[in-house]
């Protein structure tokens, strides 16, 4: 989507306005609040991201699992190790 190409072009305010108006749409949209959220955390807006990846949770409780870079639902990866580490 074009939000997403903008934030990974480092476009942030650009990718911003992408998603808000796709909001304005589609507002329960889980995969638009989850790059919106993505973005602010890019940014260091952490408290924001939260509300966004939140707003996710609450339409599809699994989808933002499986959206968020780097995290592997069901896997050895994912699992932290005996000493709170993930497996390495």
């Amino acid at each position: 989507n074009w939000g997403l190409a903008l934030a990974n072009q480092g476009q942030y305010a650009e990718a911003i306005e992408h998603y808000r108006q796709a909001l304005q749409i589609k507002p329960d949209a889980v995969e638009v609040h989850t790059n919106w959220g993505n973005v602010l955390t890019q940014q260091g807006k952490l408290a924001e991201a939260v509300e966004h990846y939140q707003r996710s949770l609450q339409i599809n409780p699994s989808g933002l699992l499986n959206a968020l870079p780097g995290v592997a639902i069901g896997t050895e990866e994912a699992a932290p190790s005996r000493t709170g580490k993930g497996v390495q």
